[in-house]
This record gives structure tokens, sequence and C-alpha cells, in this order.
């Protein structure tokens, strides 16, 4: 019980921080970031914590999350197909879109 709460917040963590990232890491880093990321999934069918949390490949850690936001502004949910798309494509390609507009369009300075 103890250990699935402590995957839970390491988990939040790591994505409010990657969610972020486009705004305190350095472009090269991010794609860096980003490239392990994506080979995780690739090797792994899912996220390494996910599936540590939940012991399977098909649930979506955040996906939990938008499906919640969605029922309590009564749209439809999203499919685990969907929750997969957004967060293995979507998400990422948008921090990254961000990352180019703020660190090498407005040369925003990083931490990092």
């Amino acid at each position: 019980m103890m250990k699935d709460k402590f995957i839970t917040i390491i988990h939040m963590l790591i994505f409010i921080l990657a969610a972020t990232s486009c705004l305190w890491l350095n472009i090269k880093y991010l794609i860096i970031g980003l490239i392990i990321y994506w080979l995780q999934i690739l090797i792994f069918d899912s996220c390494v914590l996910s599936i540590a949390q939940f012991k399977n490949t098909d649930t979506v850690f955040m996906g939990i999350y938008i499906n919640k936001l969605m029922r309590k502004l009564k749209l439809r949910e999203w499919t685990i197909k969907e929750q997969k798309f957004f967060m293995r494509v979507t998400e990422p390609l948008i921090v990254l879109a961000f990352a180019i507009l703020f660190q090498l369009i407005f040369k925003w300075p990083t931490l990092i």
C-alpha cells in the first residue's frame, strides 16, 4: 500500500517535471529525455512506472485523471488507445513545440 502511494507520488512528480520541462530544461536534454521515454515505450510497451504501479501495460497513469476530468465535464471518456496516443505522442510533441517556441524563438533562458 505504501509502495503504491510512493509510486503514485513519483509518477505525478515526473509527469509535472516532464510537462514543464520546456520552461527549465535545455531543448537538447529535453530531446534526449523524449528519446529515452519513447525507447521505454518501445521496449516495455508502457511506462515502467505504470507497469510497476498497475501491473499491466494497458493502464495509462494520466489517463485516469484525464477521464476523471472528462466525467466532471460530462464529456466522453477517452479509450485506452486515445489515452496512450495523447501521452505518447501528443503531449510530448506539445512540450517540444513549446520548447522550440520559448527557447529557440523567444530565447528563454533555461536552468539546465
